[in-house]
């Protein structure tokens, strides 16, 4: 069973927020990314903003699929920070399991599990929410990157 869903930092006064009501049809799949890429934007985390879309496209792909409606889309931005929750009403858990070669399916987790910081699923009465963390790199890290260490001298 994972973890109850951690916050993302507390004390941070810039905190925001943005939702989406996600329609049922397959182009909500572009809506959503192009919803992730405006909010990331207006909050200047333009650096995650690849990752957030993608994993928020897996998890969207995941409800239209396997969930019911509705589904919301959920993100809020503390600081360097910004959790995504994906909920829906429908009662089947999402589960990560190895890919198949010759399965079509089954990858998304996967790739959720790769770019997000943390990740997990809070089953509720009434459907689900999962949720992921995607930190950005803080100021320094990004002034001065950690050295190479892929060759040992």
């Amino acid at each position: 069973m994972p973890n109850p869903s951690p916050p993302i930092a507390s004390g941070d006064t810039r905190s925001r927020q943005a939702c989406f009501d996600v329609p049922d049809r397959l182009e909500a799949i572009g809506e959503a990314r192009r919803f992730v890429r405006q909010a990331l934007a207006r909050w200047r985390l333009a650096d995650i903003t690849d990752d957030v879309a993608l994993i928020v496209t897996e998890l969207i792909t995941n409800s239209l699929a396997y969930g019911k409606e509705p589904i919301r889309l959920t993100l809020r931005a503390d600081g360097r920070a910004v959790r995504g929750e994906v909920s829906d009403h429908g009662s089947a858990l999402p589960t990560l399991m190895p890919a198949d070669l010759y399965n079509e399916h089954g990858r998304g987790l996967i790739l959720v599990n790769a770019y997000a910081d943390r990740w997990g699923i809070d089953p509720a009465a009434s459907g689900k929410t999962v949720w992921f963390v995607r930190r950005a790199a803080a100021a320094t890290e990004e002034l001065h990157p950690a050295p190479d260490r892929t060759f040992a001298w």
